[in-house]
């Protein structure tokens, strides 16, 4: 019996997508080789690849094969360990922005804009 961790995750478009796959599956192989997990990872992770094209980046699939059980610390300490690469190899993970502007400022910039185009 086994369970797997599924994982999607999301890149910006303009992210290197060779190189974050290629960091996920070193994770995965590291982790695959070291206690506690290489008991709990039943298989070699599989890196699906590109599942999507969304509006806020490349959604990426991966799943883990795992003992009943084991696939939720499994995919936690994947996520840490995937963090941390992606970091220390300046692969962007993608962050929601949401931008306010006042009522005042819409026509500063409708006026500013209005006033480029003349």
């Amino acid at each position: 019996m086994w369970r797997n961790r599924v994982r999607f995750q999301l890149f910006p478009t303009h992210a290197d997508i060779n190189m974050a796959l290629q960091l996920m599956r070193e994770v995965g192989e590291q982790m695959q080789h070291e206690p506690p997990h290489q008991e709990a990872i039943l298989e070699p992770i599989e890196v699906v690849g590109v599942d999507a094209l969304a509006d806020r980046g490349v959604r990426v699939k991966a799943r883990i094969k795992t003992q009943p059980g084991k696939q939720w610390s499994v995919g936690r300490e994947f996520l840490k360990r995937i963090k941390l690469a992606f970091d220390a190899n300046a692969v962007e993970i993608p962050t929601a922005t949401l931008k306010l502007v006042q009522p005042d400022q819409l026509i500063q910039l409708a006026d500013r804009a209005s006033h480029a185009a003349e």
